[in-house]
């Protein structure tokens, strides 16, 4: 398998499969531990805004739906992606990578450190989707925060947590604010392939 390694200041991706795609380079603000400490206050104090169920019964009903009806076309936009991996290492990143693969990706790189999320979240445009090791964070606190200020940045970016600290698989969009699909590991290649559809699907209802 042929990598590449793309240098940039501060961040060292490894490209795995696919073409390096043209990305706009944000300013990446310096108050960023600040913004961080603010966003995790406010999740302390139970912010209604960050903590409020972000969907009704009767939405998630209607989310399962329209779910349904896509995940049978949704090889297109699976085979489309642009995919970063983030946070994972060893044998569980080989066998994530391998999933990926065999899923027929347009492209796929791997950032090992978490915490360059935030130098991610400047690439404009490189990556459709960016799948996360949730249990590399230090703590939930500080995935929390980093998650939405990546959100904030990057809505148009599918997000996807990964952590065996979860009891199943979520493809709803009830976390909205930090990611759209969340999977307990370790992952099967079909569970892969549905988190990253039913992703896909509540990222463009988000944007919508």
């Amino acid at each position: 398998m042929l990598v590449h390694c793309c240098k940039r200041p501060g961040l060292d991706l490894l490209l795995l499969w696919g073409k390096p795609v043209n990305y706009q380079h944000d300013h990446v603000n310096s108050d960023i531990p600040d913004r961080i400490q603010g966003l995790r206050e406010r999740v302390h104090s139970g912010d209604a805004e960050l903590l409020q169920p972000a969907f009704s019964d009767a939405d998630r009903l209607a989310g399962r739906i329209d779910m349904g009806m896509t995940m049978g076309r949704g090889d297109a936009h699976v085979a489309n992606a642009r995919v970063l991996v983030m946070g994972f290492e060893n044998n569980y990143l080989g066998a994530l990578i391998n999933m990926l693969r065999d899923a027929g990706l347009r492209s796929c790189a791997t950032c090992k450190n978490i915490s360059q999320l935030e130098d991610v979240s400047a690439m404009r445009g490189a990556f459709t989707h960016v799948i996360v090791n949730l249990d590399a964070f230090d703590d939930m606190d500080e995935a929390v925060s980093r998650l939405l200020l990546f959100r904030r940045r990057r809505q148009d970016t599918v997000v996807i947590l990964i952590s065996d600290a979860v009891k199943k698989d979520d493809l709803l969009p009830d976390r909205k604010w930090i990611c759209d699909a969340t999977l307990r590991a370790p992952v099967s290649p079909n569970r892969l392939c549905d988190g990253l559809s039913a992703a896909w699907v509540n990222n463009k209802a988000l944007n919508s």
